[in-house]
């Protein structure tokens, strides 16, 4: 299981740095099928099977999110933006 979350954060933050929000129904549907067919293949119960989707639907998400958040702040810093104080209001060096 440690390996299935490991790889579906990674395949999530890849998705997050290159696609937009779109990109996640066809990846989970995916991923679903794989997580549902290596299941079966093993002969694994169906509460294991639930499980393992639920942690990589997860794993898959939370990777997105951490990849977009990282490709947003690489294109703040492109752009010359460096802060953003709490009244939302940027410091830009230009």
């Amino acid at each position: 299981m440690l390996t299935l979350t490991i790889v579906t954060i990674l395949c999530g933050a890849v998705l997050g740095l290159r696609y937009k929000i779109f990109i996640l129904l066809p990846a989970a549907t995916f991923m679903l099928v794989f997580v549902i067919g290596v299941g079966v293949a093993r002969g694994a119960g169906i509460w294991r099977i639930a499980l393992d989707m639920m942690v990589a639907m997860t794993a898959l998400q939370l990777g997105y999110a951490g990849g977009s958040a990282f490709a947003a702040a690489r294109e703040r810093c492109k752009n010359g933006v460096t802060h953003i104080n709490q009244r939302g209001a940027v410091s830009a060096v230009r």
